[in-house]
């Protein structure tokens, strides 16, 4: 599991805070945001019922990764949706490719997202760091755009 805090800020100010708990960077677990300008935390979103779960304990190129579970809600009595997601690896490239830091290889995941109809909801693409065991996420795509992410600085703990 891998514990992540992000941060928002605006000219200095903290604006929002978010909390994740996630397997291997790949799959949400369990999600919380915080709000300083509220007086009580948002409840946390916690995911159910994983049907289809496969290790990541090494990624390999060219193999196919397959999550099958409930999406995340706020009531942990809530069991969610059906959500599938398919992840396809790449071939290996170096790590510094993604930040000048890293060590080792880089293997590109492109994940499918799907609902329990079979609709593609998105597709995300992750860096898998094989010498940390970590995917950090490098794209989103969705019928409405592209979200790509770069990163200049990558800290691992």
């Amino acid at each position: 599991m891998l514990r992540g805090i992000a941060k928002s800020e605006s000219n200095g100010l903290l604006v929002a805070q978010s909390f994740t708990a996630t397997y291997h960077g790949l799959i949400g677990l369990a999600s919380q945001d915080a709000d300083p300008a509220l007086t009580m935390t948002n409840p946390a979103y916690y995911l159910h019922g994983a049907k289809a779960w496969q290790s990541l304990k090494t990624v390999e190129e060219g193999q196919v990764y397959v999550f099958e579970t409930r999406n995340a809600t706020r009531d942990p009595l809530d069991y969610g949706a059906g959500w599938r997601r398919s992840c396809t690896a790449g071939s290996a490239v170096a790590a510094s490719t993604v930040a000048p830091q890293l060590t080792g290889q880089s293997i590109p995941l492109v994940c499918v997202d799907q609902n329990s109809n079979n609709v593609t909801g998105r597709e995300v693409g992750y860096a898998w760091l094989s010498d940390y065991g970590v995917a950090l996420q490098t794209r989103v795509t969705r019928a409405n755009g592209i979200t790509q992410t770069r990163y200049t600085r990558v800290q691992v703990r």
